[in-house]
């Protein structure tokens, strides 16, 4: 997946007003949107996602890919180096440092068995490692976390969303940042890059039943490219509400979004989901972290969908958390596009 040269040194929270043409009737009219939807085939599980792999995989995914390129590197380099590192020290058991006469040989049997385990090894080492890769999501390219800890707080408790956006640049420029803030530098100076990328992405979306999110989302992307991110922010936040009423029962859909860190200390469960899934919805409970104006709570500067909802402001809408909101849409609906084309696949 592609994405656009970032845009360098670009301020990243300035707020820009809502614009007209937004809420064009004729793009949803109502009637034309189907009575059944697949709320009922997607919410009759107790959470959305893949069956596979749960969460003690999500953390074994790095490690089994890393592992795999680690014996695949071994047999790069040679068994035999090491058949001879090992018994190297054997040869100070002979007076004078004296190699006995058969050494040699037994040297080149040993380079005889590593080429034969090699060329059956490597292959399918080789192919291991292919499939531990393929786990991780198709926009990361080569960049990976530093810390498996430090990637599920940048989901859960920074709300940023890693799977199908941003693009590969972006996501290698995340990662190597090392606080939430440098992290938010890194969107605000790329807001356009990954502007792009959420619009290819979306652009990717074919299922039928998407139609109005994806187009919905587009005008999000549109509105933050001319300029004015507090009407892409008001709209992606409102957005991500209508997807989640509309595709899951009530029930499920508290159990998605009930944030209640800043109560209890209980964090999103990645457990509690596949890998993907968790991937795709930490980011929104994120979103729903619990905001009481009418408890005196300043207005958070994250990205949230009620202080977007009832507390409009210069310290909730800028630029940063438009972005972000867009990612998050993006970022559901293709996650749905995906479950869509499996579920009718089956």
């Amino acid at each position: 997946m592609g994405m656009s040269a970032p845009d360098n040194d670009e301020p990243h929270d300035a707020d820009e007003p809502a614009s007209a043409g937004l809420d064009d009737a004729s793009a949803d009219p109502s009637s034309a949107r189907p009575v059944t939807s697949p709320a009922a085939a997607l919410a009759g599980r107790r959470t959305p996602g893949l069956v596979i792999p749960t969460s003690p995989a999500f953390r074994a995914n790095a490690t089994l890919a890393a592992r795999a390129a680690e014996l695949t590197r071994a047999l790069n380099l040679g068994i035999s180096t090491k058949i001879k590192a090992a018994i190297g020290p054997n040869y100070k058991i002979f007076p004078g440092g004296f190699v006995p006469p058969y050494m040699n040989q037994f040297t080149g049997i040993a380079e005889k068995i590593n080429r034969a385990m090699a060329a059956n090894w490597l292959p399918a080492l080789t192919r291991l490692n292919e499939i531990m890769q393929a786990l991780f999501p198709p926009n990361w390219g080569d960049a990976r976390p530093r810390d498996w800890d430090e990637f599920r707080n940048i989901l859960a408790h920074e709300g940023i969303p890693l799977l199908w956006v941003p693009g590969p640049q972006a996501v290698a420029a995340i990662f190597e940042a090392e606080t939430p803030t440098e992290r938010r530098q890194v969107i605000g100076r790329r807001w356009k890059g990954i502007a792009n990328d959420c619009e290819k992405v979306l652009g990717s979306v074919t299922h039928p039943v998407l139609v109005h999110e994806r187009a919905f989302a587009q005008d999000c992307a549109n509105a933050l490219r001319q300029g004015h991110a507090s009407a892409a922010q008001a709209l992606a936040a409102n957005l991500l509400d209508s997807i989640l009423r509309r595709f899951y029962t009530d029930k499920h859909r508290v159990e998605l979004t009930n944030n209640e860190y800043k109560k209890n200390g209980t964090t999103f469960d990645f457990s509690d989901r596949g890998y993907r899934a968790a991937l795709t919805f930490a980011p929104v409970w994120c979103a729903h972290a619990k905001y009481y104006p009418n408890k005196g709570e300043r207005i958070p500067t994250q990205y949230g969908r009620h202080p977007s909802a009832h507390a409009v402001s210069r310290a909730q809408y800028t630029r940063v958390n438009a972005v972000i909101a867009l990612m998050v849409v993006t970022s559901l609906i293709k996650y749905f596009d995906v479950e869509l084309k499996r579920l009718d696949a089956a």
